[in-house]
């Protein structure tokens, strides 16, 4: 064996000094420091065997939610990123994958990066040049090298994103930009093809070269990078605002039209010229990657009137823009239109144009509505409720699978409202991007996997089947017979749950591989072989006799889930699953550390700490009692307790679950609230660890055992937040067993070791100073040989609390019983008798 230290549970709330001779009578003899034991086993693999999709359906296996969480960030005029033009390379690199991190934990999956800005790039191009914008200078390569797009590409597909190239297929200059314009913009070039408009430089859509241009630029992109989509926004012709009114300088290209034998009205060439270069940019990157989606975010109203009693901007007359037409002819994947507007807005009502839209969709493409999700952070004038009600309005329309939120500047504080209420309300969960059948409909071969376990960790192993690109790895896994899941990106080979701190054995694993256009393969079904080495007894022993808890005392409290509850000090890491959380600081009301805290001014009851999955890193700093949703884990702080002199103190104690194991109304909690929503810690038997309940007296024949027992359960409960009595059984001067917390899961205790996997064993009465019974000893060896049998255990998992804590915890004429290896003898004995 070997040892290895483990933080543990910390109180929940400052301690009162007049609870301290309450907590000396319950724990005295049962805190200080921690001496951690694991056991390291062989490793064992396990290999499975293929079930298809509508098999596991009819086995009732998950249906993964499927959704588009798109995020527009913006990089014209600096919008979301960079945050200047010209900033330093790795301070870009530095806030691109703070974007990605935040989007990721909000369990966003797709980000639309504007590439092109006004005829420039943020992207090695052949045909344009750097754009001001990212370098400060149009022209100039950022130093050192890197290409962005490259870069974001791949990070994104790190954290299981989408990443679409969003262009500006006409725009050539934007006022933002004040640099000096470069000799290789198209404007030097082939200035014939560029228009002044207003403060703006506008190519002509009514040029066959700009036609052209315009389409190679988009599928060079298409073929060298591994983006999922091409993007267009609403700019076609120019809105008629940027310059004053006035009519867009196309006589040229019109009167050339006209020499060329068109019949059309002008109006009506303009919109066939933005028509023609639609269809045949669509048909263009089908013929390159016919795998990579083509969306269109048009105005959010086609005219006015349509629906009836909306007015407003006409983007068919005005920009020439005939966006219904282009949803209903099918030469999109996906349609976003701009529905800026409320809920509750008289004219263009959010629901009302998206019920329009939805109609207008005769090919059944994706329809994922643009969200002014902006409006609603940071006091710009909509209440939070408003973006979270549109996206649940959204999943309610016919052929409306998601829905795309500008931009990206507005989820950037973690701590605001509107990120809340996405993160605990409709986000809550991941889901996967909804398949595209018209692109694709044959779903990927089964995966390889294999799953390799010991008592430490989980690790899953998984590689396409075939030859298809796998975007991401499903991992399903049923637990106490409740099936959760998650979404992996696909370049992840393997998946690693830590059981230490965190998972029991899964009943069944499930791997399944999704492809670009959403397809999900049949799965691979994992059993997790049993890791326990406990020998084969074919005596069957009586489960002693034993007062139940529903007879002694209030009912426990309580919510299960898969969760662990867990203390850390500064510097300390917890794992849990594929989470790691690393504390950097605690600062309460008694913490005076002049170099900790800004401006000298304590932060009261505060923990600052990094959280990591996968590719993914964010720190967050929250107060004492807060609770989160992170990229698929709620995450709660129970307490900060900077003070090493207070009870278990030195400590953040953290509250972990998975958003899928909570009940959806739980999960949305933004507080960790009292015992009765405390979390029920799931775990696996593998020792049994014998305690006493401490106290400053000896427990005598003339109390109440029970009155003890509802002092321990009233104080657990209102001090330090515990659902139930910590121990899972206790044991009277009599012998008399009580039933305590039920043993399914972990109980709790005042010294910093995991109790996760204990079946814990307490003797009421101080055995420091007091001597056991005969009918104790008795009871101790009953219950111990019965859940031996029970949990398959070998009698050498029997410890007592001084095995993993620095602690004379069960006392010293208890303590004795074990080091002898009384109990481990006697348990022998009771299983191999006759």
């Amino acid at each position: 064996m070997s040892q290895s230290p483990t933080p543990v549970l910390i109180l929940p709330g400052k301690i009162l000094q007049a609870l301290f001779l309450i907590i000396s009578m319950i724990v005295s003899g049962c805190s200080s420091q921690k001496i951690a034991v694991d056991e390291q086993q062989p490793d064992e693999q396990k290999t499975g065997h293929v079930m298809s999709q509508a098999e596991m359906e009819a086995e009732g296996f998950p249906e993964i939610p499927r959704e588009f969480r798109g995020v527009w960030v913006a990089t014209v005029a600096n919008i979301d990123w960079p945050s200047e033009p010209g900033l330093p390379v790795d301070e870009q690199k530095e806030e691109l994958l703070n974007l990605l991190n935040r989007a990721s934990a909000m369990n966003m999956n797709a980000i639309i990066f504007q590439v092109r800005p006004a005829a420039d790039a943020l992207y090695n191009s052949p045909y344009e040049p750097w754009s001001y914008f990212l370098t400060g200078k149009m022209g100039e390569a950022p130093d050192p090298y890197y290409d962005p797009l490259q870069y974001v590409v791949d990070e994104a597909h790190k954290r299981g994103l989408e990443l679409h190239a969003w262009f500006n297929p006409y725009r050539a200059g934007h006022p933002a930009d004040t640099s000096t314009i470069s000799s290789d913009h198209i404007s030097k070039k082939k200035p014939n093809l560029v228009h002044q408009f207003g403060d703006y430089q506008w190519l002509d859509p009514g040029l066959a070269d700009v036609q052209e241009h315009s389409r190679r630029v988009i599928l060079d992109v298409v073929e060298r990078y591994d983006i999922d989509g091409v993007h267009l926004d609403d700019y076609f012709y120019p809105y008629p605002s940027y310059a004053d009114g006035k009519e867009f300088p196309d006589s040229l290209s019109w009167h050339q039209a006209l020499e060329e034998g068109t019949t059309m009205s002008r109006d009506d060439w303009r919109r066939n010229n933005v028509d023609g270069f639609i269809r045949q940019l669509y048909t263009d990157i089908k013929e390159v990657k016919p795998e990579v989606k083509f969306g269109i975010s048009p105005f959010g109203t086609w005219r006015p009137g349509h629906p009836e009693r909306t007015g407003g901007f006409d983007a068919y007359k005005q920009l020439y823009a005939d966006a219904r037409f282009w949803l209903r002819e099918g030469w999109v994947d996906y349609f976003s239109p701009q529905l800026y507007n409320r809920i509750d807005k008289v004219i263009r009502p959010f629901p009302v144009i998206l019920q329009w839209w939805s109609e207008q969709n005769l090919k059944n493409r994706h329809i994922w509505p643009g969200l002014y999700t902006g409006k609603s952070s940071g006091g710009n004038g909509w209440p939070v409720e408003e973006i979270t009600g549109q996206v649940y309005i959204a999943r309610g329309q016919p052929n409306v699978t998601g829905s795309v939120h500008f931009s990206m500047q507005s989820m950037m504080d973690e701590n605001a409202s509107l990120v809340r209420h996405l993160a605990a309300g409709p986000y809550a969960e991941p889901a996967l991007i909804p398949a595209s059948p018209w692109l694709d409909s044959k779903p990927p071969d089964p995966p390889h996997a294999s799953l390799t376990t010991n008592t430490e960790k989980f690790k899953i192993k998984m590689s396409p089947g075939g030859n298809d690109k796998i975007r991401w790895w499903v991992v399903r896994t049923k637990l106490n017979n409740s099936w959760e899941f998650d979404i992996v990106p696909g370049t992840k080979k393997k998946v690693t749950l830590a059981r230490t701190n965190a998972v029991t054995r899964p009943d069944t694993v499930v791997i399944t591989g999704v492809d670009r256009s959403g397809n999900e393969s049949p799965g691979i079904v994992l059993v997790p072989p049993d890791i326990k080495k406990g020998r084969s007894i074919d005596k069957k022993i009586s489960k002693p006799n034993r007062i139940k808890r529903t007879d002694w005392g209030s009912p426990p409290a309580g919510i299960a889930a898969n969760a662990v509850r867990h203390g850390l000090s500064e510097g300390d890491t917890l794992h849990f699953r594929d989470l790691s959380i690393v504390l950097k600081e605690m600062h309460n009301a008694g913490d005076t550390r002049k170099d900790s805290i800004p401006n000298g001014d304590a932060n009261p009851d505060t923990a600052r700490f990094t959280l990591h999955r996968n590719s993914m890193a964010e720190e967050v700093k929250i107060a004492e009692g807060d609770a989160f949703n992170w990229n698929g884990y709620h995450i709660g702080i129970l307490a900060v307790t900077v003070d090493k002199d207070d009870l278990a103190g030195g400590f953040t104690e953290f509250e972990i679950a998975t958003v899928g194991s909570l009940p959806v109304a739980r999960a949305a909690h933004k507080e960790t609230g009292d015992a009765s929503q405390r979390l029920r810690v799931h775990h696996e038997i593998q020792k049994i660890t014998l305690h006493h309940s401490g106290s400053s007296e000896p427990f005598t024949a003339d109390e109440d055992p029970v009155d003890r027992l509802q002092g321990l359960y009233n104080w657990g409960k209102e001090e330090r937040n515990w659902w139930d009595v910590p121990y899972h059984y206790l044991i009277g001067l009599d012998g008399t067993i009580f039933e305590g917390r039920d043993s399914r899961y972990a109980g709790d205790t005042n010294t910093p070791y995991h109790t996760r996997g204990n079946l814990l064993i307490s003797v009421m009465g101080n055995y420091n100073i007091q001597e056991p019974t005969q009918a104790q000893i008795e009871a101790i060896t009953d219950l111990m040989a019965w859940s031996a049998k029970k949990y398959d255990l070998p009698v050498d998992h029997i410890y007592g609390h001084y095995n993993w804590a620095d602690t004379s915890c069960p006392g010293s004429n208890l303590r004795s019983y074990l080091e002898n290896g009384f109990f481990r003898d006697a348990v022998e004995k009771r299983l191999n008798s006759k």
